[in-house]
């Protein structure tokens, strides 16, 4: 009975610990640099950046540079994919050459 009990609690707490570590996951932005095809000038950055912020609480940051033709976006996944930020930036015109995400030491 006593074994049971014991092994009852270590379920629920590595259940528990699992849950928190999720959460805190989920929460997290992600920075992710995404090449554009197609920016010529800096009216064409305005509207890429309008585009991918009007997603929502799901965009922590976002940083287009017409010159190395790419965009930085900083975003939590739980609550936006790349494939909705793909179809933002396209659906403007743009074409998305590639997304890639970026480590904590870019």
């Amino acid at each position: 009975m006593k074994r049971t009990i014991y092994i009852l609690m270590l379920c629920l707490a590595v259940t528990a610990c699992n849950s928190e570590k999720k959460e805190k996951e989920s929460i997290e932005p992600v920075a992710m640099e995404i090449s554009i095809e197609g920016m010529t000038c800096n009216g064409c950055v305005g509207t890429v950046e309008a585009s991918i912020k009007q997603m929502g609480e799901g965009i922590a940051s976002v940083k287009v540079n017409l010159e190395e033709a790419n965009a930085v976006v900083e975003y939590i996944p739980s609550k936006v994919k790349q494939k909705d930020i793909k179809e933002a930036i396209e659906l403007n015109g743009y074409k998305v050459l590639k997304m890639e995400e970026r480590g904590s030491d870019d």
